[in-house]
């Protein structure tokens, strides 16, 4: 029997609620203004993507509304599916791994397919940042390439790290890496890792509280726990 996969929503003045619920593996990307929020899952037997596009409305005296706005498919060619991502108050961009190859699909709010963005790199995981249209990624079959790119204007860099990367970072001087035995490099805008950590918490997600503090999600062994990692307070020779 496969789990239900679901959304929540936490807001101060309803508390935490689920929002969506799929008997599919999902990805979902909220718009920053919270007025938005895409779910997608992959299909492999047809090809595709399935996109469900839905208004989300919440206001401090009434009950959340959710409007389905649209449903649309872009293909997969083979390919697969790494994430969905609210590109900005009024953009979606589903992202397919192929080959050889990366690709964009473009989606308005309201559904319209706008077109397709190929980047020649197979991405394996895509993580955005603080920066508008800038994203950390790592590159597939290479664990110790960190991309970062653009996509407006577009630009790519690739960095070298030492660790083979399990989960990606912002931080105020750059970027992280994190491996899956608990070490991690702090990486600048140059490219070059400017301190290591060992033995921390290995992270299945990482949200960003603030420049220097961040909640990690650890799973193991049934149990999942939450914990504030704050790298101000680990003696790290770096100004925040």
């Amino acid at each position: 029997e496969t789990a239900d996969t679901s959304l929540h929503l936490l807001s101060m003045s309803h508390g935490l609620g689920r929002i969506a619920v799929t008997q599919t593996p999902m990805m979902a990307a909220v718009a920053e203004t919270g007025r938005w929020f895409a779910l997608c899952h992959a299909d492999p037997n047809h090809d595709r993507v399935e996109v469900n596009l839905h208004q989300l409305r919440v206001g401090p005296k009434t009950p959340v509304q959710i409007t389905l706005q649209k449903s649309l498919h872009v293909p997969l060619r083979g390919g697969s599916l790494v994430t969905a991502l609210a590109l900005d108050k009024a953009h979606l961009a589903v992202v397919v791994r192929q080959r050889y190859r990366t690709l964009f699909h473009i989606v308005t709010r309201r559904g319209n397919y706008i077109g397709t963005l190929e980047v020649t790199v197979p991405i394996q995981s895509l993580v955005p940042t603080s920066r508008l249209y800038r994203y950390m990624a790592q590159e597939a079959e290479h664990p110790d390439s960190l991309l970062i790119f653009d996509l407006k204007p577009f630009r790519i860099n690739r960095f070298r790290v030492d660790v083979a990367i399990h989960q990606l970072f912002e931080t105020v001087v750059g970027y992280g890496v994190l491996d899956a035995q608990g070490h991690c490099s702090l990486v600048n805008e140059e490219g070059e890792i400017i301190n290591r950590m060992a033995g921390l918490p290995v992270a299945k997600t990482i949200i960003q509280l603030s420049p220097s503090q961040f909640l990690w999600g650890v799973s193991a062994n049934d149990t999942h726990r939450i914990y504030t990692v704050d790298l101000e307070n680990l003696g790290l020779d770096i100004v925040f």
